[in-house]
């Protein structure tokens, strides 16, 4: 089973190509006054017959 943070919302995952999710980030204070920052995620994927991902699925 995958872990995931409580404020993490995992919106589609298995059921197309894509995956969609969101969870909540923060701003540097020397990022205040820009109206974007950027967020590098790195992420651990597992590969499953569509069949054996029961417990994968939101």
């Amino acid at each position: 089973r995958c872990d995931k943070d409580p404020q993490t919302t995992v919106f589609e995952n298995g059921k197309s190509q894509m995956g969609r999710f969101s969870f909540e980030v923060f701003r540097f204070v020397k990022h205040k006054n820009q109206k974007m920052s950027t967020v590098f995620l790195h992420c651990v994927t597992k590969l499953c017959r569509s069949d054996d991902c029961p417990l994968l699925l939101p």
